[in-house]
């Protein structure tokens, strides 16, 4: 009986101990500071292929754009990655042939004033295509553009090319 008393008296003390919690020196309270930035938020449209022979022409949207005050977001053709000419045309090639090139002309149509009407050509807009801010989702500047292949001295055959954007967001000019 004397066993079973100090078994259960070591047992208790065991437990007792055992479930005893660590407490800081100080009684504060200490709480975890979380931080999460959240920048800029936009989702673009741009076309993955367009076939010349049914349209000579795609628009640039923009969805949910959400950017700082003060800020646009600028899609702009890259020139160093895009095949332009030194006549500032985008170069096609057929079928991978170096030898079976032909020109194509690129214009940018500005879609904010609702005219529709041709006033830029590709390289007189320092290659912006389209403009766009937080206020709604049509471009504030241009966001068409129109594809006009010279077929003059091209050779028969099924001509590629492509065009590479970078997208930016600018502070207002």
């Amino acid at each position: 009986m004397k066993r079973t008393c100090l078994c259960l008296l070591c047992c208790a003390l065991c437990i007792g101990f055992l479930g005893v919690t660590a407490c800081a020196e100080y009684d504060s309270i200490m709480p975890t500071t979380l931080e999460y930035d959240v920048y800029s938020n936009f989702m673009i449209e741009i076309p993955f292929s367009i076939n010349l022979n049914d349209t000579d022409s795609f628009q640039i949207r923009a969805y949910d754009v959400d950017l700082p005050n003060g800020q646009e977001l600028v899609i702009s053709i890259d020139n160093e990655q895009t095949a332009i000419q030194e006549n500032d045309t985008l170069r096609l090639t057929a079928d991978g042939a170096i030898e079976k090139t032909m020109e194509c002309n690129i214009y940018v149509v500005d879609t904010a004033d609702q005219s529709g009407t041709i006033t830029y050509s590709l390289f007189d807009s320092d290659f912006v295509v389209a403009v766009f801010d937080s206020t709604n989702e049509a471009p504030i500047k241009y966001g068409m553009l129109l594809f006009t292949p010279q077929r003059t001295g091209a050779k028969r055959g099924h001509y590629t090319g492509a065009l590479y954007y970078t997208v930016e967001i600018k502070d207002y000019l």
